[in-house]
């Protein structure tokens, strides 16, 4: 056989696959329970409310997502930090690990090493072999500051966040995981607010934790006072390219560069909703974290 046919036969074979695992997918969400959410339906996959695109882009990562021991992982819920712990300003500069750029995610495969990724997805629903020696940063907020920014339709939104119905699932479920997982494992869990009140400590201990640590030399020059000051949240929403553009565009869902960068502020939850709601969902969290340790 030629090498021409060869290469033929090669080509419609990865391309029969690829069609027999969009028909697999697809089946399975479309058994899959389903809600209506605030701007579209969601499906439940394994505990966790998902838009179905990305319990596809899921079950698409568990085959085609192969990860490396120099990985770094940042991970969040949403609307908790992840673009001001990265260095560069865009989600093209810091990719998230769920949302496609092209077929089966192989742009992924050709980032070289070390890979810096970001993600939301909740820990259960990796790819099994993930966390195989990469290092996964996860970072977790107070939960009424996280439901105010990514929400606008604030009273129907929070009867759902309260039920832990949101774009990722349980927003303590979530924590939980990580959370625990830095417990059995080395990797490290930092809080929001923490983070916020001392950055240059937290940069210090976070370049030590993945691998690269500053000189003694580095910190008296400043560097990490630097890199906190470029990453800042004042500095990269107030460039140009953030504030324009989309990152992100499917269906009727459009994620525009600037959505996200909202306040970073601290309890500014209180000019959203009122004391009695924030007592409630204080009193759920609280509830759901019993025992764990975790406190948000």
């Amino acid at each position: 056989m030629s090498q021409q046919a060869e290469h033929g036969s090669s080509k419609n074979s990865s391309s029969d696959e690829a069609i027999s695992l969009e028909s697999h997918v697809a089946d399975l969400i479309s058994k899959l329970p389903s809600r209506e959410g605030l701007s579209e339906r969601m499906v439940l996959y394994k505990n966790y409310w998902l838009r179905p695109y990305f319990v596809e882009s899921v079950l698409c990562l568990q085959n085609s997502f192969k990860p490396r021991h120099d990985d770094i992982i940042l991970a969040s819920n949403p609307k908790c930090g992840t673009r001001l712990r990265s260095h560069q300003p865009l989600p093209e500069v810091v990719p998230f690990i769920e949302i496609p750029r092209n077929t089966y995610f192989t742009y992924l495969e050709n980032l070289p090493s070390p890979r810096l990724l970001a993600t939301h997805l909740p820990l259960s629903l990796f790819p099994k072999s993930t966390t195989c020696g990469c290092r996964v940063v996860y970072i977790c907020r107070d939960p009424k500051d996280a439901f105010v920014s990514r929400c606008v339709d604030l009273e129907t939104a929070f009867n759902m966040f309260s039920k832990g119905f949101s774009g990722y699932g349980s927003f303590w479920d979530h924590c939980l995981e990580y959370w625990r997982e830095s417990i059995a494992m080395p990797d490290r869990a930092l809080k929001y607010e923490e983070m916020l009140s001392d950055p240059v400590k937290h940069v210090i201990k976070i370049a030590a934790f993945i691998g690269v640590p500053f000189s003694t030399k580095e910190e008296e020059d400043g560097v990490p006072d630097e890199m906190v000051r470029l990453c800042s949240f004042e500095k990269l929403s107030s460039l140009y390219v953030n504030k324009t553009g989309e990152f992100f565009r499917h269906g009727n869902m459009v994620i525009e560069n600037s959505a996200y960068f909202r306040k970073a502020k601290v309890g500014d939850w209180q000019n959203h909703i009122n004391e009695e709601m924030g007592r409630k969902l204080d009193c759920i969290v609280k509830e759901k974290l019993k025992g764990s340790g975790l406190t948000l």
